[in-house]
């Protein structure tokens, strides 16, 4: 769908110290505009048991999805 990420994933390798959950956390609420619990709820989701994270993000700027993508995989996420 036009609009919506997918988030599948965390590299574990991500910067010096491998993975920061408020990064993820952060990154994922600056992105969907979600609050700390949802944006929470989802990270923890993702990480104990898998659960692929969908997002809608703005689509009416032409480079908000290759900005959003960018900025997750940063934080550590695989878009």
């Amino acid at each position: 769908y036009r609009g919506v990420l997918r988030i599948t994933g965390v590299d574990p390798m991500v910067g010096s110290t491998g993975i920061n959950k408020v990064s993820l956390i952060k990154a994922l609420r600056s992105v969907t505009g979600w609050g700390l619990k949802e944006s929470k709820d989802a990270v923890d989701g993702l990480m104990d048991w898998g659960q692929a994270i969908s997002a809608r993000i703005d689509d009416t700027d032409p480079g908000a999805p290759s900005r959003s993508r960018q900025e997750l995989r940063s934080a550590g996420f695989r878009v």
